[in-house]
């Protein structure tokens, strides 16, 4: 195990592993790194040249060391750990913290305009937002509600009984929108 200590790099946990195996050209072992969320795991192995995320898979032929370096990186302020790479946060959204798992949408009244915000931005006075805003608008921000509605409409039937014809009436609930 090999890595760089620092604020945003962690090594792997595992630590150093000796295998002996006998001679079988098909053997494998698969080495894994245990998923650390707001982290984004990479593996490299030499000499083999294996690369991946949480886990890798060495071919072991006798006699052959193979060393494999994995390295933890902390997702920064304005991404996320989508649990595969840290993702910038979308327009709209931000994440002010390191080490995250998802971000915040923008508060109404809030906005934010572009990808990989640490902040929302305030609306200017005069104008308004809804959330997950992207831009503030001027004037009212419209609002709809919806109201049950009460329709009634014909409806015909076969009779069970007399083999005709019947017209009845049948009372449905609706949702119509109004815009307000």
């Amino acid at each position: 195990m090999r890595g760089t200590r620092s604020a945003t790099i962690r090594p792997a946990a595992g630590g150093e592993k000796y295998f002996l195996i006998g001679y079988d050209s098909s053997a494998t072992y698969t080495i894994s790194e245990p998923d650390r969320p707001g982290w984004i795991a990479s593996a490299g192995c030499a000499p083999g040249g294996q690369t991946g995320t949480n886990s890798v898979t060495l071919p072991l032929p006798e006699a052959v060391e193979n060393t494999c370096t994995f390295t933890n990186t902390l997702c920064l302020a304005g991404t996320f750990d989508d649990g595969t790479i840290c993702k910038a946060a979308d327009p709209g959204y931000y994440q002010p913290a390191a080490g995250q798992s998802a971000c915040l949408a923008a508060d109404p009244g809030y906005y934010v305009p572009g990808p990989a915000a640490t902040e929302q931005l305030q609306c200017p006075a005069g104008t308004s937002s809804g959330p997950a805003a992207t831009e503030c608008t001027t004037g009212p921000i419209e609002r709809k509600i919806f109201l049950p509605m009460i329709v009634n409409s014909p409806v015909s039937r076969e009779s069970t009984s007399g083999g005709g014809w019947t017209v009845g009436w049948l009372d449905s609930v609706g949702l119509t929108r109004l815009g307000w």
